[in-house]
């Protein structure tokens, strides 16, 4: 049961790294800095992603720039539901 719990937290890390260091970052800060590291994150992913546009995303269908839009938004929802809890 344990190797497979461990198989499992290794499959997560790799598929999502970055949603892997945005919850452990959410369990070790205040809810407020939680709040103003949604602001930031949320505003550094609007920008990449609408203002700034990558070459690439030019070639992908509308499909998969939604998939990838919310495949990189996604810490920023652990911010914001740890920015929630009682100050």
């Amino acid at each position: 049961m344990i190797s497979k719990q461990r198989l499992l937290d290794l499959f997560l890390l790799v598929l999502f790294p970055h949603l892997c260091l945005s919850v452990w970052i959410s369990e070790r800060v205040t809810p407020m800095t939680s709040m103003i590291l949604t602001i930031l994150y949320a505003g550094g992913i609007c920008y990449f992603l609408f203002v700034d546009q990558p070459a690439i995303y030019y070639q992908l269908t509308q499909f998969w720039l939604l998939v990838t839009t919310v495949y990189a938004a996604l810490p920023g929802l652990f911010f914001l539901a740890r920015s929630f809890d009682k100050f």
